[in-house]
């Protein structure tokens, strides 16, 4: 039986949720570019877009938090911070979709503190964790 290692899985785990990361940015960027000449791309994808988005800041928040915040026990409170945030804005415009009643402000909220959190996370969560995968 070839079992890997704990390091080997942890490793690899870390990579997928950098890619994962990647790629949620791209399709937030696309849907953001379909929004913009189909309002009602928001309704017709929004549950997909949300699950996505809880369970890649879950899988962070599980599998490379912990960690990176002994490593940047500042930037990875900062990221808890930006997490809770964007979970809050996430029910907020759910709530605007489900009534039907979608604003403008709120989505651009969301949609800037993605951004900016994403931004963040290029530079340092995702660097560590690539860094850390090949160390191992």
């Amino acid at each position: 039986m070839n079992t890997a290692h704990p390091s080997e899985v942890r490793s690899a785990k870390r990579r997928f949720i950098v890619q994962r990361g990647h790629e949620l940015e791209a399709a937030c960027a696309d849907f953001l570019q379909q929004l913009a000449t189909d309002p009602h791309t928001l309704a017709s994808h929004w549950d997909d877009l949300d699950a996505a988005l809880r369970d890649h800041l879950a899988a962070e928040e599980e599998l490379l938090f912990p960690d990176y915040q002994l490593f940047a026990p500042e930037d990875g409170d900062a990221l808890r911070t930006d997490h809770a945030r964007i979970r809050e804005l996430l029910h907020d415009v759910g709530d605007d979709v489900q009534h039907h009643q979608i604003h403008a402000g709120r989505l651009r909220q969301l949609v800037a503190l993605l951004q900016a959190h994403a931004t963040r996370e290029n530079a340092s969560l995702y660097v560590w964790a690539e860094r850390s995968a090949q160390r191992l």
